[in-house]
């Protein structure tokens, strides 16, 4: 069931700037438009993607299927019962040829969205699978496990190239390719951002965050910084080169579950636990806005390739499209 409402609310605008790489995210309240909720009730969507072409949205959900709706339309598709547990993590390709899915029934499955088919099912993690990653060219698939495990394959065979034991303690939680598919970001339970060079499995450094839990991880499309979110209400904002802390924002309370970058890295969406997304403003590092709506834990928040929409799911049974105008 689809609803149309206004119940997007905008906090003060503060930004101060205007970027150079265009389009932008406009953040004048008077250029927000309709939001579209899609009620999935009984069950909740915990992962969300993006065709690379901004038509199709596919929806990873917590009875183990994949819903299929035509963006920004929301008209259902199809449906596919990929899983037997929650969908925690899914990514199409860099054409958009292949979805791939991850879940808490410790598997990870590739689909081949032309023919409707599965190409491989991949069950090398011993516990939840719930981040993955198809570097920016589609030859590298990245998964994160609570295994403590971040395995990397070639997609050709989707042969394991590299299995990666880098985090001491717990559960891997989030993962980011750089922008340009050399590095390897994972975020996991022993408070540590590791990088690794996605070639040859080389730990190349990591960053500490003193006592809290990466949650999520995005690197900034420029490749300079990586934002995590963590289990104490932060969003920390990192030098990707040197580990050192660009920026520590802060959330209302819980744990920050889902961040993302506007495509041209100006703005950085970030919720979780308190329900709100917020958005910050990277040239000016101050608070640009907050997206209110939703009823339960906000789950997953991606950002579409053109910048005209926000897309996010949570707990309370819904996906909402939240309408954003750009600035050419």
């Amino acid at each position: 069931m689809i609803r149309y409402s206004l119940t997007i609310l905008f906090s003060a605008l503060l930004l101060v700037g205007c970027s150079s790489v265009q389009p932008t995210i406009s953040t004048n309240p008077k250029d927000l438009a309709w939001e579209q909720t899609i009620d999935l009730s009984p069950k909740f969507a915990l992962s969300l993607a993006i065709s690379p072409d901004g038509k199709l949205l596919a929806a990873g959900c917590s009875d183990g299927s994949i819903l299929f709706y035509s963006f920004p339309e929301g008209k259902r598709q199809w449906i596919w019962q990929a899983h037997k547990d929650w969908v925690r993590s899914l990514a199409f390709n860099h054409d958009g040829s292949l979805l791939a899915t991850a879940s808490d029934d410790n598997t990870v499955i590739i689909y081949n969205m032309k023919k409707h088919s599965v190409v491989a099912t991949l069950r090398d993690h011993t516990d939840d699978v719930v981040a993955l990653e198809f570097s920016p060219d589609g030859t590298l698939l990245a998964t994160g496990s609570w295994d403590a495990t971040v395995n990397i394959r070639e997609t050709e065979s989707f042969t394991l190239n590299h299995m990666l034991r880098g985090h001491q303690i717990g559960h891997v939680n989030g993962l980011a390719f750089s922008p340009d598919g050399k590095w390897l970001a994972s975020g996991g339970n022993d408070s540590r951002i590791v990088i690794w060079d996605a070639q040859t499995g080389e730990e190349i450094s990591a960053f500490s965050q003193d006592n809290l839990a990466p949650k999520a991880l995005a690197y900034n499309p420029n490749g300079k910084q990586i934002a995590s979110g963590t289990d104490g209400a932060d969003l920390w904002v990192w030098n990707a080169e040197t580990g050192t802390i660009r920026n520590r924002f802060d959330h209302t309370s819980g744990w920050v579950k889902t961040v993302c970058f506007s495509s041209d890295g100006n703005i950085l969406f970030s919720a979780g636990d308190d329900r709100v997304i917020m958005m910050w403003d990277m040239l000016t590092s101050r608070i640009a806005g907050s997206l209110i709506g939703h009823q339960d834990q906000v789950t997953n928040v991606i950002v579409t390739p053109d910048n005209q929409w926000v897309i996010s799911c949570a707990r309370d049974n819904t996906i909402r499209f939240w309408g954003l105008k750009t600035e050419e």
